[in-house]
C-alpha cells in the first residue's frame, strides 16, 4: 500500500471514529437515554427522534467505530465501507441542512440560524471529504474516456482477483477493448 493511501486511510479512520463517538454521544444525551438534550417538538416527532437515537446507538455508531478502527489498522475489509459511510453521512448532512433552511424560510418557531449555519458547514465539510475520497475514481474514469480514439469503445479495466491492495491501487488492472 502506498504512503498516500495509508495517510488517507488513517485520516478517514480517525474521522469515522470521531463521527461514531459524536453520534453515540448525541444519542446518549438525547431523549432516548438521559434527556439532557431536549427538543421542542410534537410528541410524534419526538418519538421519531427517540427511534433515530436508538438506531444510532444500535447500528450507526458501532459500524462507524468498527470501520474507523479497521481503517486505522489498515484492515482490507474496512476499505469498501468507508465509501458508503462517508457518502451516507454527506447525504444525511445535506438533508438536515435542507430541513433547517426550510424551517427558517417558513418562520418555524423551532428554527435556528445557528442550526442552519452549523449544518451547512458540516455538510460542506463532509462533501469535501467525500470529494477527496471519490476523486481518484472519477479522475481514473475521465482519463480512460479521454484516451479512447473517436468512434471506439472506451477502455475497460478488469481487476485480477486477489491482486489489488487498496481502493486506489490501479497496478493490477488489465486493459481490454
Amino acid at each position: 500500500m502506498q504512503v498516500a493511501d495509508q495517510d488517507r486511510n488513517r485520516l478517514l479512520g480517525a474521522g469515522l471514529v470521531l463521527l461514531g463517538a459524536a453520534v453515540a454521544a448525541v444519542a446518549v444525551l438525547g431523549p432516548f437515554v438521559s434527556g439532557v438534550i431536549r427538543y421542542r417538538t410534537s410528541p410524534t416527532t419526538l418519538n421519531q427522534i427517540i427511534g433515530g437515537d436508538a438506531a444510532a446507538l444500535a447500528v450507526v455508531a458501532p459500524v462507524a467505530l468498527a470501520v474507523g478502527i479497521g481503517a486505522l489498522r489498515h484492515r482490507p475489509w474496512a476499505r469498501k465501507p468507508i465509501y458508503a459511510m462517508v457518502g451516507a453521512y454527506s447525504l444525511i448532512g445535506a438533508s438536515v441542512t435542507g430541513m433547517a433552511i426550510t424551517m427558517a424560510a417558513r418562520d418555524d418557531p423551532d428554527s435556528s440560524a445557528t442550526v442552519v449555519v452549523g449544518s451547512a458547514l458540516m455538510t460542506a465539510f463532509l462533501t469535501a471529504v467525500a470529494g477527496y475520497l471519490y476523486r481518484p475514481l472519477f479522475r481514473h474514469r475521465l482519463a480512460r474516456l479521454a484516451a479512447s480514439p473517436p468512434g471506439t469503445a472506451p477502455l475497460a479495466h478488469v481487476r485480477a482477483p486477489g491482486r489489488h491492495t487498496g481502493p486506489f491501487d490501479h497496478d493490477s488492472a488489465v486493459t481490454v477493448r
